[in-house]
């Protein structure tokens, strides 16, 4: 028997932009994606697909956007993390909590302060049925490699 799950956690969150000392609005979606097949090769096997995407902006610490000519083209990222677990039987409970890593890069291709963001969020399954998701929080990181 195979189950699928749909979430969608939105994230809003001001993040210090390491590499200039500054700030950025970051905006957008985490989208998971579960599956979970109950009596296949593996008695219990449980897939989630992981995809974010979204946009940054410079702002004060208190999140007003720059717009003195300081700042500069929007971040933009997007990408997608894939985990799977196969287990003997149903677990009663586990939980999953990898860190989605997403590159903020400048929309015109300026590398200058590309940020480096895990996302860490935690999912829990209870009798192989998956809880709304938490998001954690945000780790940052100065990164001129993608």
């Amino acid at each position: 028997m195979t189950l699928n799950y749909a979430f969608s956690v939105p994230i809003a969150k001001v993040i210090p932009n390491s590499c200039t000392g500054g700030f950025v609005l970051v905006k957008g979606t985490v989208k998971l994606s579960v599956t979970t097949v109950q009596g296949g090769q593996v008695p219990f096997a449980v897939g989630v697909t992981y995809t974010s995407s979204g946009s940054g902006q410079d702002v004060l610490a208190d999140g007003t956007l720059v717009l003195d000519g300081t700042q500069k083209a929007n971040y933009v990222y997007s990408s997608q993390t894939v985990t799977d677990a196969g287990f003997p039987a149903t677990p009663q409970d586990f939980m999953q909590d990898p860190a989605v890593r997403d590159y903020l890069v400048r929309s015109n291709g300026d590398q200058s302060d590309e940020l480096l963001v895990d996302t860490a969020i935690d999912l829990t399954f209870t009798n192989g049925v998956p809880s709304a998701p938490v998001l954690q929080g945000l780790s940052v990181a100065c990164s001129s490699i993608p």
